[in-house]
């Protein structure tokens, strides 16, 4: 029994397996710039983990152009290929599609928030600061940061200065919940990114 086959599935949600023909489909349509046909038409952000870097989208509501990072700033973002691709993001505020590479294969699933009435198993919300506490270019929409140790990324904010940790944005992530039948404990079960949201520059 895989992970989305348990019992006890998370609350606040439903998790839909994706086979690896939709993932590789997926991979191609977001590597060309496309938001894939099965994914939420609302605004949207793409995260994705490569073997020679990190990769940042951004979709705007009912518009199937998705921008990526490595446009503005091509040689820090790289594109994205099958054959380097680790693992991506594409999310919104109610759901989020992830795409992992398995041994030969690639993995996913789509979650989908769901209502729940049980207040104690409602999905929390988290954020995590955004690495970089330099701006060292804006293009295109995107904002090429570095931190104190050289390492680059270029997310989809516009942000005209930072000199901290999470100066220059946060990643909002869910946590879901599932509850143990005979012990009651609650646990983390599913957790998901939601949103990018710009910090507070100066």
């Amino acid at each position: 029994m895989n992970s989305l086959e348990r019992e006890n599935l998370p609350a606040g949600c439903i998790i839909t397996p994706l086979s690896p023909s939709d993932c590789v489909k997926m991979i191609g349509d977001i590597s060309s710039g496309k938001r894939p046909s099965s994914a939420s038409k609302d605004e949207s952000w793409l995260l994705a983990h490569c073997d020679d870097g990190v990769v940042w989208g951004h979709a705007e509501p009912d518009n199937e152009r998705l921008h990526l990072s490595w446009e503005a700033f091509a040689g820090i973002s790289p594109a994205i290929k099958t054959e380097r691709l680790q693992s991506l993001r594409l999310f919104c505020h109610n759901a989020e599609i992830l795409i992992w590479k398995a041994e030969n294969e690639f993995r996913g699933r789509l979650l989908m928030d769901a209502p729940v009435s049980d207040e104690s198993m409602k999905p929390l919300r988290r954020s995590v600061c955004l690495l970089g506490t330099r701006v060292v270019s804006t293009s295109k929409g995107f904002s090429l940061l570095e931190d104190k140790n050289g390492s680059r990324h270029a997310p989809p904010l516009n942000v005209t200065f930072c000199d901290r940790p999470g100066e220059a944005g946060r990643i909002n992530i869910l946590d879901y919940f599932s509850k143990d039948d005979e012990s009651g404990k609650i646990r983390i079960s599913a957790s998901r990114l939601s949103s990018l949201e710009q910090g507070d520059d100066r």
